[in-house]
């Protein structure tokens, strides 16, 4: 992937500075130290931001580091602030990146300067004296609380610890936006005279590290992810917990984009164009675009629709004078005959062709029935028709076999059985009908098995002829 800084570019005071408004710089840990005079204090920023193909790092500079200055109360203000200098190196600072600034007068056991993350290990450690560092000595001073840090005189590599020394019984720690120099951005505080801080505890600090680690979850607001421990606990450059440390690597992961993912289904034995190619099989299908700005990655999950399979039901054979229906299973989305109906079902009364055109999900299949007509009532050939429709609309409401008006039946057995072979219907007397019902119950839809035994009286065997019927509604 090619990821690219975005930039947007403001003049302010002395220098130029950036802030894309959704990533941030925040205090991550503050500690007194392992006492001393001067005190080993330190603090850990975090750069945070989500990142995208475009945004991947913090514009830091001019980002002002300062102790109490009269933002919350009249404690704990030390003369002068120190900022991140204008060297380039804090133009694009990456999101999860830790930034550990500590007292060189008296170093943290432990620390090793690494001002410039020479290790490229996402950690930069360095004092008020490094030249990555500016310093003004005037805002505060003497102690008198300020509104704002609006304009003033900046010099690299002079600062000292003193101008940020933190006060054990009551001080805060704080970053202020460039972008709004009456305001801070984030702020932990503790201790007596102290109000309105974003993070603050009661105690005092001495030989305390006030920390985020994370417990609840990532806002860096919530009182309840911070805790005051000693300060051996402290653990400048690194996560502070468990939950701290997967927060910090989450934001140092590289950025994957899908640009889109879509799904698209297509009938069987059809084409669909996908990456200027025609495609008919399932599966997915990838292409990377060069954007020049970021690689932008299109998915495409292709799914085979199966075409739809009608079959029509109804007799072959149309008795002269009579007229029955047609159906399909009532399973589809529409349908249409080539009679002009629009309905799962139609009635007939002549012979000719009868087609229906279903659709389901967006995919047509089609059936065809030949349909003949005879003079059923001079025939002794039994017609059974092959499906029934129970739905008493007064065509094929009930199962029987139809003989000619002229034939001799000395023997009749009509049984039909379900799928299983149970029995559910018997008769022996011509007329009698099966109603599509199994005491005095309407009979699940489906496919059942009908047994004809007959003997015509000019035959001298009998004849046994077995076939099925479907039962709808």
């Amino acid at each position: 992937m090619l990821y690219l800084k975005q930039v947007v570019l403001f003049i302010l005071l002395l220098g130029f500075y950036s802030n894309n408004g959704t990533s941030q710089l925040y205090i991550n840990e503050v500690s007194q130290g392992s006492g001393g005079n001067p005190p080993s204090e330190y603090i850990e920023l975090v750069v945070v931001g989500d990142k995208t193909c475009t945004d991947s790092c913090l514009d830091i500079r001019g980002w002002i580091i300062d102790d109490n200055a009269g933002f919350y109360g009249n404690s704990g203000i030390a003369d002068g602030h120190l900022r991140f200098s204008n060297d380039p190196q804090w133009e694009c600072v990456p999101y999860g990146c830790i930034i550990v600034l500590y007292n060189n007068q008296n170093p943290y056991p432990g620390l090793t300067a690494d001002p410039s993350d020479a290790n490229q290990d996402n950690v930069y450690i360095l004092s008020p004296t490094s030249n990555y560092i500016e310093s003004n000595s005037t805002l505060p001073s003497g102690s008198i609380p300020i509104t704002s840090y609006g304009t003033g005189a900046y010099s690299n590599g002079t600062g000292n610890w003193n101008m940020i020394a933190l006060k054990n019984d009551g001080d805060v720690f704080q970053l202020v936006n460039p972008l709004n120099p009456t305001t801070a951005s984030h702020s932990v505080g503790w201790g007596n005279n102290i109000a309105g801080t974003d993070i603050y505890n009661p105690g005092n600090a001495s030989g305390k590290v006030l920390l985020m680690d994370n417990v609840v979850d990532n806002d860096v607001f919530n009182q309840s992810n911070w805790v005051f421990l000693s300060q051996n606990q402290g653990s400048p450059g690194l996560g502070n917990s468990i939950q701290n440390t997967q927060w910090i690597n989450a934001m140092r992961q590289p950025f994957t984009q899908a640009s889109s993912v879509t799904y698209t289904a297509i009938c069987d034995g059809d084409s669909v164009m996908i990456h200027s190619n025609w495609e008919k099989s399932q599966g997915q299908y990838t292409d990377t675009i060069y954007t020049g700005v970021c690689d932008s990655i299109t998915i495409v999950n292709l799914a085979i629709q199966e075409k739809p399979k009608p079959l029509i039901y109804g007799s072959k054979v149309l008795c002269i004078g009579k007229e029955f229906s047609l159906f399909v299973e009532n399973t589809y989305d529409s349908y249409i005959w080539n009679t002009g109906d629009n309905t799962h079902d139609i009635v007939i009364n002549k012979e000719g062709e009868y087609i229906i055109e279903v659709t389901l999900n967006g995919c047509t299949g089609n059936d065809t029935i030949r349909i003949t007509e005879d003079d059923c009532f001079t025939s002794c050939m039994p017609y059974i028709p092959n499906a029934v429709s129970a739905n008493e609309d007064g065509f094929n409401d009930y199962l029987l076999p139809v003989f000619g008006d002229n034939c001799g039946i000395d023997e009749f057995e009509f049984t039909v059985f379900n799928r299983w072979g149970s029995e559910i219907f018997f008769t022996n007397e011509l007329g009698n009908y099966w109603d599509v019902k199994h005491n005095e119950v309407e009979v699940p839809l489906g496919v059942y098995i009908w047994k004809l035994n007959y003997k015509l009286q000019e035959e001298e065997d009998n004849t046994i002829k077995i076939g099925h019927v479907v039962v709808f509604r």
